[in-house]
Order: C-alpha cells, then sequence, then structure tokens
C-alpha cells in the first residue's frame, strides 16, 4: 500500500531487507525504499530470535526520521518504547495471538486485519482497546479483475490458490472433489502454491501424499505461481474458488479469497472467523463447518450448493464485496489512523 499512501500525498520510506542483486537504496513509484541486513530463518527457533533481535537492534538505531513508524517485528515494540517512539508506533499484527500483547507498553498502536484478531487480542492486552485498530489487507483490484466474457472450460473449474500444507484442508478439498466428480464429471480441480517447506508449505512428501490420494480424478497441480498478471489469469479462468482451511489461530485474513472474488469467482471457505469481515453465506459465497465429525462431507454439500446457484448473481456479489479491499480505499483507513496517532502523539 506504499504507494497508494504516496498518492495520498504523504511520504513514505519503506525499511527492508537486503537481497543480492538489489539495491541499497532506491525510489520507485514515490517510495523510498533503504536495504539493510537481514537473514534467511533456520531450523532452531531461539536462534532465529537471537538473530531477530540483533537485527531490530541495528534497523531500530538507524531508523530515518517520520512522523508515524509501522512495524511487524517482533522485538521491535521494546525497542521503540526504549527510544521514546512508541505511542508514534503502529505494530501491524500479522498473526493470531501467542499471550505476547500482554507485555507489551501500553502506549503502543496496533493494526489487526479482522475482528476476530481484534478480539483475541483484547483477551490477553485490554488496556490497548482504544489504540487497537481494524485495518484489513489490499488487494489489487486494478489487476484482479473479472474475464472480458464467459467461456464454458470457466464453469468447469474449481480452484485452490494458497499453500500446499496441512493445516490447507487440502486433504478435505480432495476427498470432497472425489464425491463432487461422481456426478459433475467435466469438473476440473486447479491447485496453485508452493509445497516446498522454506516456502511455507508442507514438503514434497506432503505434496506426493495429496497427489496419491487424488490418483484417477482431474487434479491440475500448476505449482507456484508469484506474478500477480499471471495469477489474477488463473483466478479468471475458474468459476469457482475453494479454501478449506483448518487454521483456526493461523488465518488472520483472506487475500486469496479476496483476490478470486475480485476476479468474479464464487468463494466456498471454511468457518474460520477471519471470514466473517467480508463473507456472507449464500450472498457472495459459501461457507462448510470444518470442524464437524465429517467435514469433507460439509465442503462436499456447500460445493454442490454452489454448483448449482445463481453464478451470475453471486459473482457480481462477490466482485462488489471486493472492491472495498481495493488499495486506494484500504490505503485511505490506514492513513487515516496513522494520521490519528501523529496528532495524538504531538499532544
Amino acid at each position: 500500500m506504499a504507494p497508494g499512501f504516496v498518492r495520498l500525498g504523504h511520504e513514505v520510506t519503506v525499511c527492508a531487507r537486503e537481497f543480492e542483486g538489489q539495491l541499497s537504496e532506491e525510489v520507485r513509484e514515490g517510495v523510498r525504499y533503504l536495504r539493510r541486513g537481514g537473514f534467511d530463518a533456520g531450523r532452531y527457533r531461539f536462534g532465529n530470535y537471537a538473530r531477530s533481535l540483533v537485527s531490530s537492534i541495528r534497523t531500530t538505531i538507524t531508523l530515518p526520521a517520520a512522523d508515524v513508524y509501522i512495524t511487524n517485528d517482533a522485538f521491535s515494540p521494546w525497542l521503540m518504547a526504549a527510544r521514546g517512539l512508541c505511542s508514534r508506533t503502529l505494530v501491524a499484527v500479522g498473526r493470531a495471538p501467542k499471550g505476547q500483547f500482554r507485555w507489551y507498553p501500553k502506549q503502543l498502536n496496533l493494526a489487526v486485519p479482522t475482528q476476530a484478531i481484534r478480539a483475541a487480542v483484547l483477551t490477553e492486552a485490554s488496556q490497548l482497546r482504544e489504540r487497537c485498530a481494524v485495518l484489513p489487507y489490499a488487494i489489487d483490484t486494478d489487476v484482479f479483475t473479472p474475464p472480458d466474457s464467459e467461456s464454458p472450460e470457466r464453469a468447469r473449474r474449481l480452484l485452490y490458490v494458497g499453500r500446499i500444507h496441512p493445516e490447507k484442508g487440502l486433504d478435505l478439498l480432495i476427498a470432497a472433489f472425489r464425491q463432487l466428480h461422481a456426478t459433475n464429471p467435466n469438473l476440473t480441480l486447479v491447485v496453485v502454491g508452493p509445497a516446498a517447506t522454506e516456502a511455507g508449505g508442507g514438503g514434497s512428501a506432503y505434496l506426493k501424499s495429496l497427489q496419491q490420494l487424488g490418483t484417477g480424478l482431474p487434479i491440475d497441480w500448476r505449482g507456484e505461481c508469484y506474478e500477480i498478471a499471471a495469477l489474477a489469469d488463473i483466478y479468471r479462468s475458474c468459476a469457482w474458488f475453494c479454501y478449506p482451511s483448518l487454521a483456526d489461530t493461523g488465518e488472520t485474513f483472506g487475500v486469496a479469497p479476496l483476490e478470486a472474488m475480485a476476479c468474479g469467482c464464487i468463494p466456498v471457505l471454511s468457518g474460520l472467523q477471519c471470514f466473517d469481515d467480508f463473507l456472507e453465506p449464500g450472498a457472495n459465497g459459501f461457507v462448510f463447518d470444518h470442524r464437524t465429525v465429517n467435514p469433507a462431507a460439509g465442503l462436499q454439500s456447500a460445493l454442490e450448493r454452489a454448483l448449482v446457484s445463481d453464478r451470475q448473481e453471486l459473482a457480481h456479489a462477490a466482485r462488489v464485496t471486493a472492491q472495498d479491499f481495493s488499495i486506494e480505499r484500504i490505503a485511505a483507513s490506514w492513513a487515516n489512523e496513522l494520521s490519528r496517532i501523529n496528532r495524538a502523539s504531538l499532544h
């Protein structure tokens, strides 16, 4: 959203990790980028914590002057407090809380992506209630757009986009798809996402187990796709989108479902609370209960309801919902909160 902030008239500097082949300092789309240090995560958690602390200290003491600071670093709240910058710091909370927020400085400001994460944070840190704002993530609605025209093939494709990991419920999806395919033999399942552990996946052995589970089914394993225009084309090639995540304490938002909705896909999602901020079952998508004894049957039922629904009406409603999460709209919400923090820090 940094270019969106620039378009709103703000000066933005991004302090990022340094990678080989990138400039240590440059300006792109009006955003100034400073790249320093960083490291690859290792196998041992406490070793990562130690290196993260050292990296955070180095970054914090060299920060350029600013009215407001945004961070998602684990140690920065205390380091910014030590520099007297706590009240001007906004921590972007990207994961469900794990007990750490009760120790955060009370002058800190938090940005959470959904109401569900806000409720979880405030159970740990009620003292931050007035400083905890719901600020969703944004999607690029100029890139993620519906197809110019419909094709018969599109209505026969069901899509999953995300990490190939056990917590994503892909085994349920394949089991449900097997039953669904028996009565819908023209349907194809397209699976897009990384399986490599270094990319957050479950590894090659897990991918192989899923492929074996899907033996005999028309499943198109596309692999990872990080090029945004190519990903948008994949969304546009499918009429249905399924994201059966089981990560009750892991998922915090739903970027992939919203990208799919912007492209006119009808979403079928698990009943995670983080999806409640944009999904209205029966109006712009469908939900199944992933906590039941037989969640695969519930997913199959939800997919069947989606297939016989008024696709044109639901797809339109999905696109309208996704527009509320455009870069311009979400950047404006973030900018308003940043301005509030800046005004409060001056008093």
